[in-house]
């Protein structure tokens, strides 16, 4: 049982008769190459990337996928053999874990707007030091004052 991530777009694939009428059904004689660009959200590990067939039922079928790399871009292509399809590029492995918070999980409660700011509390610190150097210059100064300096 293998596990594959789908990113990007998905692509349907299409067969049409003369008459511009969708078919249904259609079985090739010979596989044909479809390709679908990779996605930025999957680049990395080239050997992990697949061209995947997705049916109705939401399962996917890894095709015999190939990456070519060309002067527009980069794309993931596989062989079909049956029309209609939609294909999407994967990853090889598991989408990441949804975190879905349970009843015990317990919410913090946001603080209610009081419609002002207070200074940081670098800033505190700071005030409380200039307070500070200006009474010691302050009493300085009287005592020289005094005694007559």
């Amino acid at each position: 049982w293998h596990r594959y991530t789908l990113g990007g777009q998905r692509y349907a694939i299409s067969v049409i008769d003369a008459d511009r009428v969708l078919v249904s059904d259609y079985a090739l004689n010979k596989a044909v190459t479809a390709c679908a660009p990779l996605p930025s959200e999957l680049r990395g590990n080239i050997a992990d990337i697949v061209l995947a067939a997705a049916d109705d039922a939401g399962g996917t079928t890894v095709l015999s996928t190939s990456v070519k790399i060309t002067p527009s871009g980069v794309s993931v292509c596989g062989k079909l053999s049956t029309l209609p399809a939609t294909v999407a590029v994967g990853k090889a492995g598991s989408p990441p874990e949804v975190v879905d918070p349970g009843e015990d999980d317990v919410a913090e409660e946001p603080l209610p707007d009081t419609g002002g700011a207070a200074p940081s509390t670098p800033w505190l610190l700071y005030l409380l030091l200039a307070s500070l150097v200006a009474t010691v210059a302050g009493l300085t100064a009287m005592r020289r004052g005094r005694c007559g300096f």
